[in-house]
């Protein structure tokens, strides 16, 4: 596994690990980790090469996934299912989030996972967890906290949460309403022209469409307004710069987009409340 984490959890959080390995038989689910946690708004995770699927109940609050190149905004009461081999990078909204989640392995859970997010995507919206998530997944919690845990009620556990998100999906998808495919070109323009002057009416002309209309239809899809996504993604830029290179703070500003300096400076007060110095003495 691959992995950089600002972890930003509150002292109610916990992770569980589970001693399971991969039943070759393909009849069980096995469990690495599962847990609750409740996340600030300084979160921010970059993982791959993890192999397991990731299965979570978005709680409370909000945040943000870059997943094979698409950016999808979750929210409370949404599941989240991904494919951790897959790099993906997730932060939290101005609120922070609140999830509980469980990572399994199961021999031919690929081919229903590739169903569902060909189907509807990785983030599915529930009603009130109309799959029992939550339920299935603390009783899982209690038996490992108690040292009682038993991998087969485990394993039916979560094969009976899987069939309910597949009834559900069945009965439901053609309701959910799918990213347009000019947000998804808007993403990909924003990725690959981040270091140049972008602006909301640049952004506009790019989509041909009006600026008004444009900003209230992508903050409704990724939560942000493009100025604001376009900081966050600067900002993740310039953690990775900070982190995986020595170059000095003029040429990273220069990079990502920014006038100078102090616009660098700016940016890293308002995400991580640190200066780009101090941020890169603390990663290092």
């Amino acid at each position: 596994m691959q992995a950089k984490l600002i972890r930003d959890a509150f002292e109610e959080s916990y992770v569980l690990e589970v001693d399971s390995p991969l039943d070759k038989t393909g009849l069980l689910y096995s469990i690495d980790f599962t847990g609750y946690e409740k996340l600030g708004k300084h979160y921010h995770l970059i993982r791959s090469q993890m192999e397991n699927y990731m299965l979570t109940y978005v709680i409370n609050g909000s945040g943000n996934i870059i997943y094979e190149n698409k950016c999808y905004h979750h929210k409370n009461d949404c599941l989240l299912f991904f494919d951790c081999l897959v790099p993906h990078e997730t932060w939290a909204g101005e609120e922070g989030f609140e999830i509980i989640f469980i990572h399994i392995k199961n021999l031919h859970l690929n081919s229903f996972f590739q169903y569902i997010k060909s189907t509807i995507g990785p983030v599915i919206p529930l009603n009130n967890d109309d799959i029992k998530f939550q339920n299935g997944v603390k009783e899982i919690h209690k038996m490992i906290k108690q040292d009682k845990f038993d991998e087969q009620i485990a394993s039916n556990i979560i094969y009976n949460i899987l069939m309910k998100l597949k009834k559900k999906v069945d009965e439901e998808y053609l309701l959910i309403k799918k990213t347009p495919n000019y947000i998804d070109d808007l993403i990909s323009y924003i990725s690959n022209n981040y270091q140049k002057k972008l602006t909301l009416i640049s952004c506009s002309k790019f989509v041909n469409m009006t600026p008004n209309y444009l900003e209230n239809v992508f903050k409704e899809y990724t939560g942000y307004s493009i100025a604001q996504y376009i900081k966050a993604l600067r900002f993740r830029k310039a953690c990775k710069e900070l982190i995986n290179t020595s170059k000095k703070l003029t040429e990273i500003a220069s990079e990502i987009g920014l006038e100078d300096v102090q616009a660098l400076i700016r940016l890293f007060k308002k995400y991580v409340d640190m200066t780009p110095t101090e941020y890169r003495k603390q990663k290092s």
